[in-house]
């Protein structure tokens, strides 16, 4: 598995190891260790990576956002950027390559770095976010 975020693999052997080192601790107590099992169970899932490019200010980009936040998706994880002030943004895997459509804040859903089409409207983003 890489990465998801910074696409570092050292950190993510590190995480591994740390939640290695909770088990046999979970079993015994696993209502003491939710947050324990929060991780464990997010390194063990394939997670959304969703992927907004838009102004934070746009109305669009931020229908894009409540789209997300309207739903359950424990496993995911959301970074963006405004490419008027992209502040390194690009050093991200996840953002590498990723753009406004039309000049329209954009929502890119990927799951494994392999992502769908770009969606500039909440409801085509509401289709991939239900989607598997």
């Amino acid at each position: 598995a890489r990465p998801l975020l910074l696409g570092r693999a050292v950190q993510l052997r590190r995480a591994a190891a740390t939640l290695r080192s909770m088990k046999a601790v979970l079993p015994r107590a696993p209502s003491g260790f939710g947050h324990w099992l929060c991780a464990l169970d997010f390194h063990l899932s394939t997670p959304k990576e969703i992927a907004i490019v838009g102004a934070r200010d746009d109305h669009a980009t931020q229908a894009l956002l409540d789209e997300v936040y309207s739903r359950y998706l424990p496993n995911k994880v959301l970074t963006g950027f405004d490419p008027a002030r992209p502040n390194g943004a690009y050093e991200l895997p996840l953002l590498e390559d990723k753009y406004m459509v039309d000049d329209r804040p954009t929502a890119f859903v990927c799951q494994n770095y392999a992502c769908q089409l770009p969606a500039t409207e909440p409801q085509a983003l509401a289709e991939q976010l239900t989607d598997g």
